[in-house]
């Protein structure tokens, strides 16, 4: 007991500070120093080598049980209170773990017992489901008189947000869901907005495309480099981003469903460009294409490591330059914010999920706080990109265009958040005791959450959050 004690306390000591320390009293100008150093800390910087490697297991070991705990947990339930209802109870969520979500939300615990604080009626029935909108309904929505759509935006929203969109349809969809299209054209002007958006976008490549005397530019230089650099190493193992792919070139502009869903893991990885990256083709080309023009178009803020993580996705399922450049467009006006020099965006966001824990999730926070993990830093890259690394490249496109419906709030990706981290709370605080650890966790995350019970979890918290504000007000 007294040896794991101590392997306990060692743990408690992150390795980075642990490592820098011992750089900094191991240089030969830090040893002077080393006899005025209180002991203790000493001993917790100079562990003798066999000491660390036993250390690294006892970590190695805490954190492999944690993601036993979770995948235990997602299979099970942690709480038989979700696994049952009464007929005066609104029906519970079919996963047992997010029973228990929606349990803790229309109950109250006191010193002397447990009470219903919501009635049936009062709690809002969940409008996520699993069935996309499928390509005959958008059909029938489509050709309403003149080509306008049929169903107001705010029934075609709650659709989406509901199952998503059939991946056959996603190209047209998501003209109109990032705003590209307005939700009350007809066709006529559709088709004149094409022509306009098509003639702009080669007004704006021209800027750099034709023009030696701006290739020779420093700027010219370097963006061409940070691009090249970038898009060769996003999303390779999507067959459509492939090294010498020539079976998933661009389609022409409206032939909805004319290549295969993306998603698929390309396994041809043989060739190679000069940086030493996979090779090229020609889709990756059009994105390099894309992005120059994009960082012409927006000068202010030009590109910025992370964008082409946001438009692979968008040119996979467009497939078109000029559509996939104007969806591209609309949704950096969206995300500008996240990619400022100055970080305040970012910022911002890090102090909103972290205010939204300390409400919604009290005991996880505290946790968090107690571990110097309450800055949400193991969550920057969550918000950042909105989540593309976490979740497989298919489950990507259902989850941004459910951020994109602006269905129950626009900020619906903080409690997609939320829902990451209450799933995988009890695990985390129950064998995690570092803040490295957690970090190494929540970054070990990525590609094995699912997608819809995450969607399903993050609506039952934001009524939980909304019923709190209305509460306080």
């Amino acid at each position: 007991d007294l040896r794991w004690s101590v392997l306990e306390k060692l743990s408690r000591v992150t390795r980075f500070y642990k490592d820098a320390s011992a750089q900094i009293l191991e240089h030969p100008l830090g040893r002077p120093f080393v006899p005025y150093l209180p002991p203790l800390l000493v001993s917790h910087v100079q562990v003798p080598r066999g000491a660390q490697e036993v250390c690294n297991d006892y970590e190695s070991a805490r954190l492999y049980l944690a993601r036993w705990a979770a995948a235990h947990m997602a299979r099970n339930g942690n709480d038989s209170r979700g696994s049952g209802s009464n007929g005066s109870d609104p029906p519970l969520p079919a996963s047992p773990a997010l029973g228990r979500v929606w349990h803790e939300w229309i109950t109250e615990h006191t010193e002397c017992g447990e009470f219903e604080v919501l009635t049936s009626a009062q709690v809002p029935p969940l409008v996520r489901s699993d069935r996309p909108l499928a390509a005959e309904q958008w059909v029938d929505i489509l050709h309403g008189p003149a080509g306008r759509l049929r169903e107001d935006a705010v029934t075609i929203r709650r659709a989406i947000f509901a199952g998503g969109v059939d991946h056959d349809i996603r190209p047209l969809v998501w003209l109109f869901l990032l705003g590209v299209y307005p939700w009350d054209s007809d066709e006529a002007q559709r088709r004149r907005l094409d022509a306009q958006l098509t003639e702009r976008y080669y007004d704006i490549k021209d800027q750099w495309l034709n023009r030696p005397v701006e290739h020779g530019t420093e700027e010219f230089k370097e963006q061409k480099s940070r691009i090249e650099k970038d898009v060769l190493r996003t999303d390779r193992n999507v067959p459509f981003f492939a090294p010498n792919d020539s079976t998933h070139g661009p389609r022409e502009p409206g032939s909805v469903g004319a290549s295969p869903p993306p998603g698929e893991t390309a396994s041809d990885t043989s060739a190679s460009s000069s940086t030493g990256l996979p090779g090229t083709n020609a889709n990756l080309e059009i994105m390099k294409d894309i992005l120059m023009t994009y960082h012409y178009h927006n000068r202010e803020l030009g590109y910025v490591q992370g964008m082409s993580d946001l438009l692979a996705p968008l040119f996979a399922v467009m497939q078109d330059e000029v559509q996939t450049f104007w969806c591209f467009e609309a949704f950096m006006a969206r995300m500008e914010p996240n990619f400022r020099r100055d970080q305040a965006g970012m910022h911002n966001q890090l102090q909103t999920l972290r205010d939204l824990t300390r409400l919604m999730l009290p005991n996880f926070y505290t946790f968090l706080a107690e571990h110097d993990a309450d800055n949400m830093f193991c969550c920057f890259r969550w918000l950042l990109i909105w989540f593309k690394r976490e979740f497989a490249f298919l489950d990507i496109l259902s989850l941004w265009e459910v951020l994109w419906c602006d269905y129950l709030t626009p900020h619906f990706h903080y409690f997609v958040a939320l829902a990451i981290l209450d799933e995988h709370a009890d695990a985390i605080s129950e064998n995690l005791v570092a803040c490295d650890e957690i970090l190494k966790y929540i970054n070990d995350l990525s590609g094995t959450i699912d997608v819809n019970s995450t969607l399903r979890r993050a609506e039952i918290l934001f009524h939980r959050f909304r019923r709190q504000i209305e509460f306080l007000d």
